[in-house]
């Protein structure tokens, strides 16, 4: 059975935009419903998802509220110049917040696949910015496939960045990009990218019935948690990426999105931050 939230509970009520809250669109106020969803299906669609999100919101406020700031800070970093990160920022903004949502609600490896888009999109985006790669207007012209790992092949070698890879091998890390070889387990963009492939791909022991052990949306609070960290993962990397893209960019709202914690972030990450804001 189910019951209603008291209506003391802010999350009790539902609430809609004024039309003059949204950027674009006419000033001709909404027709009524023509097409009202059964309050059967309504409930079959909504109920589970939005128990998950009163609960995790019950016991993770000051996590959810610690993620939305940072995906707030994305928007101001995103700035208004339009090279070649700017769209894939755009873009990786949306993956951001459908990561957050998707997470509150319990839908756990969706929230980690959007996590591997942003690094996707990141990895491409500071990949033409940097190279001049005509594989980047090829990509955004829908003509060709731009795959991460070429990406990374090109960042790894580029001469715009021998400065920053050496940087980082003379601390005794691999560059970002480099691929795995033989002992070596690859540069921390690909390890993170590798990590968020197996939950895009469903691969066993990936799958939120893996994950809930449920074959619904439930709160389980340490995926939740392993979420958080791949989020501050995530983002804290993006944060190096357009250090490196973006030298004149916003240095503080770059900045705000890394996560200097060495419990959450490893050697190699730590290094090539101190690299780019050294400069």
């Amino acid at each position: 059975m189910t019951k209603r939230l008291s209506f003391s509970d802010f999350r009790a009520v539902r609430v809609i935009l004024e039309l003059d809250d949204f950027a674009l669109g006419g000033d001709k106020p909404d027709p009524p419903p023509s097409d009202l969803i059964p309050q059967k299906t309504w409930h079959g669609i909504m109920d589970l998802p939005d128990d998950v999100a009163i609960r995790t919101s019950d016991h993770r406020g000051q996590v959810l509220g610690e993620v939305y700031w940072l995906w707030g800070r994305w928007i101001e970093a995103t700035g208004e110049a339009e090279d070649a990160l700017f769209v894939p920022m755009l873009d990786a903004n949306d993956d951001l917040q459908a990561s957050l949502f998707d997470s509150l609600h319990g839908y756990y490896r969706t929230a980690f696949s959007a996590l591997r888009n942003v690094i996707e999109l990141m990895t491409i985006g500071t990949c033409g910015e940097l190279t001049r790669t005509p594989l980047y207007e090829e990509w955004r012209k829908g003509s060709t496939e731009f795959k991460f790992g070429t990406a990374c092949d090109l960042l790894s070698s580029d001469a715009s960045l021998v400065a920053f890879n050496e940087g980082l091998k003379a601390r005794g890390h691999q560059s970002l990009w480099d691929a795995r070889r033989g002992e070596l387990p690859g540069g921390y963009s690909r390890r993170l990218y590798r990590n968020m492939c197996d939950f895009a791909h469903s691969r066993p022991g990936f799958t939120d019935g893996d994950l809930r052990c449920s074959n619904g949306p439930i709160y389980v609070s340490s995926v939740f948690w392993d979420w958080y960290y791949a989020y501050l993962r995530t983002t804290s990397l993006c944060a190096v990426l357009m250090f490196l893209a973006r030298p004149k960019g916003d240095r503080v709202a770059f900045a705000d999105l890394f996560i200097d914690d060495p419990n959450v972030l490893p050697p190699d990450l730590l290094a090539a931050f101190q690299l780019v804001t050294s400069c």
